[in-house]
């Protein structure tokens, strides 16, 4: 279980551990250890963050693994008094994997004993038997709690936990909707989660039923898109989602689908055509992850290089948006829009739209809005 005094870390909090660590001299780097629940996106976090850098990725499920597997096979040297450790190529390789990597060692409270012990001095020394990690290459380690009904579970030592420093590893709506963003996930799985956010993540008691999990969610997006371009049948379609998160979630999911057909019209909206007043919390949700995606795939199309150069249609959308946003009358309901824009766009950016003459006169009431909640935009 997770202890008190460990400290907490969304997603997106600890790829920015890792990231801070990766900056840093050679010598002064300590392993990172994240225990979380699975599924939550640890792996491909890490995975992202190695392609953004330009740098190599190696991911060992530890729990795989054999303690031969990591220090290699002992051969005699000629005399046959001593021997050497045949490597096996398990681990990075500079001629191979490149000068600089992230090995994450994961599912590491799954390893058997004799793993870890050979984990425990390849972190402590970046050596094992004949076998020396490349300076450039940092290792992460991550597992799961006992509670997460793993096959198999065996705690960190405190000697390990001392080597580093330690994370507990938590799920996220906000980080789950900006990298689904970022990655294509599907509109309605977005709203859903936003709408009802215990749902992103839930181990249930009874080790018959299904979890819920971002890994469960990003293969319903998958199986919509597919059903979608009629590779997947609408039956096919339910029995897939209901096999990842269970019958229960799966209606729950598509009585919320079924409310797509009341939104009110996205481009009429943009245009200030409407200014709709919602009161079913459904359709809010499905209208607001309706109208960024609208904006921000209309923003991508007039970036130039780095530099958005907006054109007066494009002010013209995000005010009338903004107008809608601030005439909802739950602040949590705003604060909600306004992080979601936030997460899938510059700071820079949405500013450099906000501060234009043409924005400002469309939307006289947000600059005011904005001075009473700084907080928002920070």
């Amino acid at each position: 279980m997770a202890h008190a005094n460990v400290l907490g870390l969304t997603i997106s909090q600890f790829v920015d551990m890792v990231g801070l660590e990766l900056k840093l001299p050679m010598k002064k780097r300590r392993t990172i250890f994240g225990i979380g629940q699975f599924g939550i996106g640890k792996t491909v976090a890490l995975a992202n963050l190695a392609k953004e850098l330009g740098i190599g990725f190696i991911d060992l499920r530890l729990s795989n693994y054999t303690e031969t597997d990591l220090k290699g096979i002992p051969t005699p040297d000629k005399d046959g008094a001593t021997a050497n450790w045949l490597t096996t190529g398990t681990l990075p390789n500079e001629q191979k994997h490149g000068k600089e990597g992230i090995l994450l060692l994961d599912e590491i409270t799954g390893a058997s004993r004799a793993t870890r012990l050979a984990v425990y001095q390849l972190i402590e020394k970046g050596q094992l038997e004949n076998y020396t990690l490349p300076e450039g290459w940092y290792i992460v380690a991550c597992g799961n709690h006992e509670e997460d009904m793993v096959e198999v579970y065996n705690a960190l030592s405190m000697p390990l936990k001392n080597r580093g420093f330690c994370y507990n590893l938590v799920s996220d709506v906000n980080s789950f909707k900006n990298w689904g963003r970022l990655n294509g996930v599907h509109p309605m799985v977005l709203a859903y989660v936003s709408w009802s956010p215990d749902s992103l993540h839930d181990i249930p008691e009874d080790a018959e039923d299904v979890a819920r999990s971002p890994r469960a969610w990003e293969t319903i997006s998958d199986t919509l898109l597919l059903s979608e371009n009629g590779t997947v049948s609408k039956d096919l379609m339910y029995n897939r989602i209901a096999g990842a998160i269970g019958v229960e979630e799966t209606n729950r999911f598509f009585a919320f689908c079924n409310f797509k057909d009341s939104i009110p019209d996205i481009d009429d909206l943009l245009a200030g055509k409407i200014n709709p007043e919602i009161k079913q919390s459904e359709i809010m949700h499905l209208t607001i992850q309706s109208g960024i995606n609208r904006l921000v795939s209309d923003a991508e199309k007039e970036f130039v290089g780095d530099m958005l150069r907006p054109s007066e249609p494009l002010i013209t959308k995000f005010a009338h948006f903004c107008n809608w946003l601030l005439n909802i009358r739950e602040l949590e309901t705003k604060s909600m829009g306004i992080n979601d824009l936030k997460s899938c766009m510059k700071i820079s950016v949405i500013t450099s739209i906000m501060m234009n003459v043409k924005f400002n006169a469309l939307c006289p009431t947000w600059a005011k809005f904005a001075q009473d909640n700084v907080s928002l935009f920070v």
